[in-house]
């Protein structure tokens, strides 16, 4: 498994993504919001957070997904990346 595609895979960008999708859209029913750059400064700091609590959740749980045999091919219980 190329290493790129595994640092991608522990950000979780799908489950991610519909986080900023949804704040986007609280943000822009908001009949007052008048400013896009506020939107998106939120969003990238939004999108930032995720990411690296979604990283170390996967560093926390490497453990258990060597274990569960959904998750045993994952990047991290495969060991493909250093310690």
């Amino acid at each position: 498994m190329n290493k790129n595609k595994c640092y991608i895979e522990l950000t979780k960008p799908r489950i991610n993504a519909w986080s900023c999708d949804n704040g986007a859209r609280f943000l822009f029913s908001r009949k007052s919001f008048k400013h896009l750059d506020i939107l998106l400064w939120t969003l990238l700091g939004s999108a930032l957070s995720l990411w690296g609590s979604s990283g170390l959740k996967s560093i926390f749980e490497r453990d258990a997904d060597a274990l569960m045999k959904r998750t045993q091919q994952s990047s991290l219980p495969e060991r493909i990346f250093s310690r």
